[in-house]
């Protein structure tokens, strides 16, 4: 088991063609540790922003927020939407339509840690993970170097 985002179905796809998505690779959402946030999920994302409103913006504006628009990326693999009206039949196997289904339902939705990361703490961060797998009594030297660089970098 590993932590990665849908896009990794592309990467196994590729290297284990012989695997069919939700039989030979599947998903499962994280554990909830508290009952309230039981339907939230984390994404990394990318967004359309109007920042200059035109007639024009507002038009396309409209017409990204269209389910259809996104169809044909969908119908590709590797890109959900949480746009409610694009159609779960749009994705190409049943693992990419429940992770869809799971994006358009979660009641919260933030942004992953490494996501926001700059990219030295992301490094430190896992090297730091690399280094507490392979000494666990490590954690708390892990933890201080980790500390350091997002000291340095924010």
């Amino acid at each position: 088991m590993y932590l990665l985002g849908s896009f990794t179905q592309g990467f196994i796809a590729d290297e284990f063609p012989e695997l069919k998505a939700g039989e030979g690779y599947d998903f499962s959402p994280l554990p909830s540790l508290d009952p309230r946030f039981a339907s939230s999920t984390t994404v990394g994302a990318d967004m359309v922003v109007m920042l200059n409103e035109t007639a024009a913006s507002r038009f396309l504006m409209k017409y990204l927020a269209t389910g259809s628009v996104w169809e044909p990326w969908a119908m590709m693999g590797g890109y959900l939407s949480p746009n409610k009206s694009l159609s779960l039949d749009s994705y190409p196997n049943t693992t990419s339509a429940a992770l869809a289904r799971q994006l358009a339902s979660a009641r919260v939705i933030r942004f992953d840690a490494d996501d926001l990361m700059p990219s030295s703490v992301q490094r430190a961060f896992w090297l730091g993970l690399l280094s507490y797998l392979k000494d666990p009594l490590s954690l708390d030297t892990v933890l201080r170097e980790i500390d350091s660089v997002a000291t340095e970098s924010y």
